[in-house]
C-alpha cells in the first residue's frame, strides 16, 4: 500500500460559524493538524472554510516539507465567524480537489435588494520569505451604508524576523485605507486589518500582498523591518506571477471531507435542494468521494447521511470534541489504504436457471434484455469486502438430473487496481450438486449474517424516513420488530449479534421526537451508513465492529488517541 498508484487529492471543507467557537474549532483544528502530518509527498490537501461567506485558506497543495508548513499555518488562522453556508463551502471543496480555480463567495445586500459581490485578490505564496499569504473581504453595514472590512495575513518561514517591526504604508491616500496600520502578532502570522472601509473593492488603489492581483492591476506592498534584521528598510517586491494551484490530475484519489456541527442556514438550505444541486455537480465532476462528518446534536443528520450516499461516501456522528480527531483519522486511515475503485460486479444467470432475487444494499440495476444484474461501487479499502445475495431458481423446462454439477451463475467483476494501476478482471462461475432430497441440513453462516445485515440496514432507514415524518412511536415499534424476528431467525453469532445491538441502541434513542432530534436520528444515520456499506465509520470506545475494520484505520485511530 505504501508504494500505492494513486496519492490522495484531499479537500477540507470546515464550517467555521459563530457555534463552532471554542472547544469545537480548536478540536477541528487539532484534527486538521493530524491530518496534515499523516499525509505524505505524494499527496495533496486543500482547506475550504464556510460561514455566511466561503473561503480558501489553503489551496490544493502538495504535502513536502514547505506544504506542511503552509497548511499549519493555514489552519492556525482559522477563526469562527457567522451564519452557515454549507452548499457553498461543499461545492467549493469538490471545485478545489479538481483542480479548479477558486471563486470566493463573499454575498451581501445592496439597499436595492440586490446582491453585492465584491471581487476578491489571490493569494500568493513566496517560499522564501512568506510561506502563506492570505487577503478577506467582509461587507458591513455602518449606520445603513455598505462598508467593507479588509485584512491581510502574513506567515513568515523565518522565526528570526522581528515580527513588531512590520508596517504596512499604503501610497495612495484616496484609496479609504489609512495610509499606515499596525499589525496583530499570532505566532510566525501577522494580521493586517482595515475596518469600515466606504469604498467598493473595484475602486480602491491600495496596496496589497507583496505582489497579488487586485482585479487585474498588480500593486505591491512595502515592508519596513527594523534594524535588528540588518536593514532599515527592505522592499519586499516580487515580478513572479502567482502560483496556479497545482491541478489534481487524472491519478488521485479524490475526496472531500465536509465538517459541520449544525444546520444549512445560507447558500442553498433545503435537503433536496442540496442532493439535487449535488447530484448535477457530480455529474460534471472527475471520480471522488464525500465524506461527511456531523458533530453534536444540532446538526441535520439526514442531509449529511444523504450528502454521504449521493458522494459514495461515509457520515461519521462525533458526539463529543473527544472522538473528533478520531474520526477524522479513520476516515483519512480508509483513503489511503485505497485498494480499488470503479468496481463494477455483473451477474448472469446461465442456461437453465434464472435469478429470482438479489438482496444487496448497494444499488444494483436489472438489465431487462438480457436479464444481467449490474451492481456498483465505488471504491474498496484493504481487506474489506462487499458482500451480494443471489437467489436462483431452475427455469421452466430445465431437465436436471441427480448427481449432476450444472454451472447456475456467473459473477463478473471489472475494477481500477491502484496497486497495479491498471484495470483488473475477474470471473467466478457457481457450480451446484443436484441431490435426490431437499438439503435440512443448517444454514449457510455467511449467508444468514448477511441477509441480517441487509434486512437490519433497509429497517435502519426506514425508521429514519417515518421517524423524520413526525412518527417516532411507530419507527421505534418497526425496529423492535425487526430487531425481535432476527434474533429468532438469524444464526446467532458474534456479528449478528453486533447487528442486533446495534438496532436496539437506535431503540434506546426514541424515546420522543426531543431524543429523535438530538441523538436518534444521528445514531440511525450513522448505523444504516455503516451497514449498508460494509465500513467502520465509528470512533471512540463505545463501539467498534471489527468485522468492517481494517490495519490502517484502526492504526490512524491510535495515533490519534496517543496524540
Amino acid at each position: 500500500l505504501e508504494q500505492r498508484k494513486k496519492p490522495l487529492a484531499v479537500s477540507a471543507v470546515l464550517d467555521v460559524s459563530g457555534s463552532m467557537s471554542g472547544a469545537k474549532l480548536k478540536m477541528a483544528q487539532d484534527s486538521l493538524h493530524f491530518m496534515i502530518d499523516e499525509l505524505t509527498a505524494r499527496d495533496q490537501l486543500g482547506i475550504i472554510s464556510f460561514h455566511t461567506d466561503v473561503l480558501q485558506p489553503l489551496p490544493l497543495t502538495t504535502m513536502d516539507e514547505g506544504g506542511k508548513f503552509a497548511a499549519h499555518m493555514a489552519v492556525e488562522g482559522l477563526r469562527a465567524e457567522s451564519c452557515t453556508n454549507l452548499s457553498g463551502g461543499l461545492f467549493a471543496g469538490m471545485a478545489q480537489v479538481q483542480g479548479l480555480p477558486f471563486t470566493p463567495q463573499t454575498v451581501e445586500f445592496n439597499a436595492d435588494g440586490s446582491r453585492f459581490a465584491p471581487a476578491f485578490p489571490k493569494p500568493v505564496v513566496f517560499p522564501d520569505v512568506v510561506v502563506n499569504c492570505t487577503w478577506w473581504c467582509t461587507p458591513v453595514r455602518r449606520n445603513g451604508a455598505l462598508c467593507h472590512n479588509y485584512g491581510v495575513e502574513f506567515a513568515f518561514r523565518d522565526s528570526r524576523i522581528p515580527l513588531s517591526g512590520i508596517t504596512v504604508q499604503c501610497p495612495r491616500k484616496r484609496s479609504g485605507f489609512a495610509t499606515q496600520t499596525k499589525p496583530l502578532e499570532r505566532g510566525n502570522t501577522l494580521k493586517f486589518l482595515w475596518e469600515s472601509v466606504p469604498v467598493k473593492v473595484e475602486d480602491c488603489e491600495v496596496i496589497l500582498a507583496f505582489h497579488a492581483c487586485f482585479g487585474e492591476r498588480p500593486r505591491t506592498m512595502l515592508v519596513t523591518f527594523d534594524k535588528e534584521f540588518k536593514e532599515d528598510k527592505v522592499t519586499l517586491v516580487s515580478n513572479r506571477k502567482p502560483q496556479a494551484t497545482p491541478s489534481a490530475g487524472p491519478d488521485r484519489c479524490r475526496a472531500v471531507l465536509l465538517f459541520t456541527d449544525g444546520v444549512a442556514n445560507g447558500g442553498i438550505t433545503s435537503e433536496s435542494g442540496l442532493i439535487n444541486a449535488l447530484q448535477s455537480k457530480l455529474a460534471e465532476a472527475k471520480d471522488m468521494v464525500i465524506h461527511t462528518f456531523g458533530f453534536g446534536s444540532d446538526h441535520n443528520a439526514g442531509v449529511l447521511q444523504r450528502l454521504a450516499a449521493t458522494g459514495d461516501g461515509s457520515y461519521y456522528f462525533i458526539q463529543d470534541v473527544s472522538t473528533m480527531k478520531e474520526s477524522f483519522a479513520d476516515c483519512l486511515g480508509g483513503l489511503m489504504s485505497t485498494v480499488a475503485q470503479n468496481i463494477v460486479l455483473k451477474i448472469e444467470s446461465l442456461p437453465g436457471f434464472a435469478i429470482d432475487r438479489v438482496m444487496s444494499s448497494l444499488p444494483f440495476k436489472k438489465d431487462d434484455a438480457s436479464g444481467v444484474y449490474t451492481v456498483k461501487m465505488r471504491d474498496l479499502y484493504s481487506s474489506e469486502s462487499r458482500d451480494v445475495l443471489v437467489k436462483m431458481k431452475v427455469a421452466p423446462g430445465s431437465a436436471l438430473a441427480v448427481g449432476q454439477r450444472p454451472k447456475i451463475v456467473s459473477f463478473t467483476v471489472q475494477y481500477d487496481s491502484l496497486l497495479s494501476g491498471k484495470t483488473e478482471q475477474a470471473v467466478g462461475v457457481c457450480e451446484v450438486d443436484i441431490a435426490a432430497k431437499k438439503f435440512e441440513g443448517p444454514p449457510n453462516t455467511q449467508v444468514d449474517e448477511q441477509r441480517a445485515r441487509i434486512l437490519a440496514a433497509n429497517a435502519l432507514e426506514t425508521a429514519r424516513k417515518q421517524a423524520d415524518s413526525g412518527d417516532v412511536a411507530g419507527a421505534r415499534d418497526g425496529l423492535r420488530r425487526m430487531r425481535c424476528a432476527l434474533k429468532a431467525e438469524a444464526v446467532a453469532t458474534p456479528y449478528v449479534g453486533a447487528v442486533l445491538d446495534d438496532i436496539f441502541g437506535v431503540e434506546q434513542q426514541m424515546d420522543d421526537t426531543q431524543a429523535w432530534v438530538q441523538q436518534g436520528s444521528k445514531a440511525a444515520a450513522q448505523a444504516h451508513m455503516c451497514h449498508q456499506q460494509q465500513r467502520q465509520n465509528y470512533a471512540g470506545d463505545s463501539r467498534d465492529l471489527a468485522s468492517y475494520d481494517n490495519e490502517w484505520k484502526g492504526a490512524m485511530r491510535c495515533k490519534a488517541r496517543k496524540r
